[in-house]
């Protein structure tokens, strides 16, 4: 019987981890596991230490015979990864933005530095995109850097691996320290996030931004909103300040993510710069149910959720404006030095704290 091409998962991490998650060869983050010890066509299991990693390239040259078994056997015993880290190009173009949790970058400069630090930066040289970024989870470790558009995963990560377009970095069995999804060319998308300087933390999800130094800890913002922001954000151990061009605005979290998975970044950005028509809750007599414009005038009430909606779709076809219905679930709230401001509809430009 011929033996079953899937391999188990623990066999391809025990892999992944001696390879130093590369090609062997080349050190290629894109690889396939290959049978060399016994080859497939012979092998009766799945054993770790007979399958190595090779890069689709590599891969043809060895099952073509243009790369020899001895080579293979060499090359596993001294994987490239064992020194240098495994690699992979990234296919960028301007204009690229970069979100991460609920943070969506425009323009180019420092995203993040701490400490005075840029530990993420997006510049443009020559007409070229370039992104330079170094991220380390929670004890400092070095994950993963990114040199000029080149993705580097250092062999300090648990396990890393590419699945389809999103890398996986992971610390521990089912303890994911960092995501990236990857749309070229225009949009990178950091699902989880963590950057460390020292004593100084950022830690980015789909519930927002979180700053933390030692025991002090500032969230900036949470589900339900979107920071649209064109100059970075900069932490010392005494400021946390954002740079000119920001913009917080309310967004429904659940959309917002299903499309930034996607890189359907297009469709958020006509989707906050449309003009809105508000359905709210007022929970506060009868009729329960408000109607207003962005600017906060009343367009009408309705005694129902569907009745509102209905109203407000009407209201909206006419105005070539969205219904943004805001939930409780929908609200953004800010923390700094534990004073907690909080609103379901909120813009504020030029933040500075």
């Amino acid at each position: 019987m011929q033996l079953s091409r899937r391999i188990p998962d623990d066999v391809k991490r025990e892999v992944r981890q001696r390879c130093g998650f590369g090609c062997v060869r080349c050190g290629s983050l894109i690889f396939q596991y290959h049978h060399f010890d016994p080859p497939f066509n012979v092998a009766t299991e799945h054993r770790a230490s007979g399958i190595t990693l090779l890069c689709g390239g590599c891969h043809d040259e060895a099952t073509r015979g243009l790369l020899s078994p001895e080579s293979v056997r060499k090359l596993n015993a001294e994987p490239f990864c064992l020194e240098e880290s495994a690699r992979h190009a990234l296919d960028l173009a301007a204009p690229l933005y970069i979100v991460a949790g609920t943070m969506m970058f425009v323009g180019s400069g420092p995203l993040f530095t701490l400490g005075g630090r840029q530990l993420l930066e997006l510049s443009a040289v020559d007409g070229r995109v370039l992104v330079n970024a170094s991220f380390v989870d929670d004890l400092g470790n070095s994950l993963l850097q990114i040199h000029e558009n080149e993705l580097l995963v250092r062999r300090g990560a648990w396990d890393a691996q590419f699945r389809g377009p999103r890398l996986i970095v992971n610390r521990a069995p089912r303890e994911v320290v960092l995501e990236m999804i990857v749309h070229p060319p225009h949009s990178i998308y950091f699902p989880q996030l963590a950057l460390r300087f020292r004593d100084l933390q950022v830690r980015a999800d789909s519930a927002g931004i979180e700053v933390t130094q030692g025991a002090k800890r500032s969230k900036i913002v949470s589900e339900g909103g979107v920071i649209v922001n064109g100059g970075g954000l900069e932490l010392t151990r005494k400021n946390c300040r954002f740079g000119p061009g920001l913009a917080i605005i309310p967004y429904p979290a659940s959309r917002f993510r299903s499309l930034v998975q996607t890189g359907a970044l297009d469709t958020i950005f006509r989707d906050l710069y449309q003009p809105r028509i508000h359905v709210q809750d007022t929970s506060k007599g009868v009729p329960n149910w408000l109607i207003t414009d962005d600017c906060g005038n009343t367009l009408g009430f309705a005694e129902s959720r569907i009745r509102a909606i209905a109203k407000a779709e009407r209201l909206a076809a006419a105005a070539d404006a969205r219904v943004v219905v805001n939930n409780d679930s929908d609200s953004i709230s800010f923390m700094f030095d534990g004073v907690e401001i909080e609103s379901p509809s909120m813009r504020i430009s030029g933040l500075s704290q």
